[in-house]
């Protein structure tokens, strides 16, 4: 909660930022504004709320030195976000964002767009500001610092350990101010703060991203789809007879467009990663005359890579870390399956590592 003036002063120093006990002195018809703001972060909270299952109710205690309190009945109104909702919703909704449905229920049978606009525009945003920080960093750079790509091959995705996007109020506000664009519509790039280094934007977008892709109801890939798909995977591996990934490729596509619009939102993210994979690989390959060795490569934060398995070939070593980083993050934000509570442990983590097999597929095609 933020008020419009500074608060009294005890014992001759302002209150700590920590101080929730802040106090006011208020001369007759003096007028004092409040804001208060909620973080909402559980994805369930938001989607009650979208269907106003729920509501925001609070009571404001006003304090009032030797006098009795006042209680204050808070009920605020939900602006409709576009998180937490299904492909087929969001592929529905008009130019203007969500915000501009509010209180209306578009037209059941009129798709606007093949896939989630919302993920093209971040999408779109992210190639645009990691073009930027690459030609900014080429520019700039005087060797001693290395870029976080080159010391994290999960970036932008995975957050490097000096650098925090979407932690502390500034980081929250810029990452909240995305959501906002998203929803009415607007430039994301002007939601984000001038101030604000190029590479923490990037990484601030991607947080975005993974959120917004996390909290998709359906998923890109259904259950159903990933039952089917993970179905034909499993008789592949009895077989023990050699794929080849041409074949896979094309088997998983038939099978991704029998859900047109989820196959196009597989089809964008993928064209989008190998565009990224592409981009960042260029930028982090060590120098042609440095030997191959771990230290020269980027860390693996996402997942365990046995660096004697990686090609002797530095520029197609650090590809192959980043598109296992890559694959292991989006794994768990595109595909959905089901949540069986009886699951081994060991279970999953095979179930994991089809998921992630199916997104190598596509991105390491360039990679050997």
């Amino acid at each position: 909660m933020t008020f419009d003036r500074e608060p009294d002063k005890v014992n001759g120093t302002k209150p700590g930022a920590d101080d929730v006990h802040e106090r006011f002195t208020l001369e007759p018809a003096d007028v004092i504004n409040a804001e208060l703001r909620l973080k909402i972060e559980n994805v369930s909270a938001v989607r009650d709320l979208n269907e106003a299952a729920v509501t925001l109710e609070e009571v404001l205690v006003l304090r009032v030195e030797e006098g009795r309190d006042h209680f204050l009945p808070l009920r605020a109104n939900w602006l409709q976000s576009a998180l937490a909702r299904t492909v087929d919703k969001l592929i529905k909704i008009p130019e203007g964002g969500i915000r501009k449905l509010q209180h209306q229920v578009p037209n059941r049978d009129e798709v606007k767009w093949s896939s989630p606009r919302e993920i093209f525009r971040l999408t779109e945003t992210i190639e645009d500001l990691i073009e930027r920080a690459l030609a900014a960093w080429g520019m700039t750079s005087d060797g001693a610092k290395r870029a976080p790509w080159q010391d994290n091959a999960g970036w932008p995705f995975v957050k490097n350990s000096t650098s925090v996007p979407g932690e502390g109020d500034a980081g929250n506000e810029e990452l909240a101010d995305v959501f906002d664009a998203l929803d009415c519509d607007m430039s994301i790039k002007d939601a984000l703060r001038p101030e604000t280094q190029t590479t923490e934007q990037v990484e601030i977008v991607a947080d975005a991203l993974i959120r917004f892709l996390s909290s998709l109801v359906d998923g890109v890939v259904t259950k159903s789809l990933w039952e089917k798909m993970e179905e034909g995977l499993l008789t592949r591996e009895k077989s023990r007879q050699q794929q080849f990934e041409d074949d896979e490729k094309m088997w998983i596509l038939e099978l991704m467009a029998s859900a047109p619009n989820h196959n196009a939102t597989f089809l964008l993210l993928l064209s989008f990663l190998q565009n990224l994979t592409g981009q960042i690989t260029d930028s982090a390959k060590p120098k042609a005359v440095t030997p191959r060795t771990s230290v020269d490569l980027p860390s693996s934060p996402t997942v365990k890579v046995r660096r004697r398995a990686l090609s002797k070939v530095p520029e197609v070593a650090v590809r192959q870390l980043i598109v296992r980083n890559y694959a292991v993050t989006f794994a768990d934000v595109i595909f959905r399956a089901s949540d069986d509570a009886k699951m081994r442990e060991r279970d999953k983590a095979v179930r994991k590592e089809r998921m992630v097999r199916v997104l190598e597929l596509f991105l390491s095609s360039e990679a050997h």
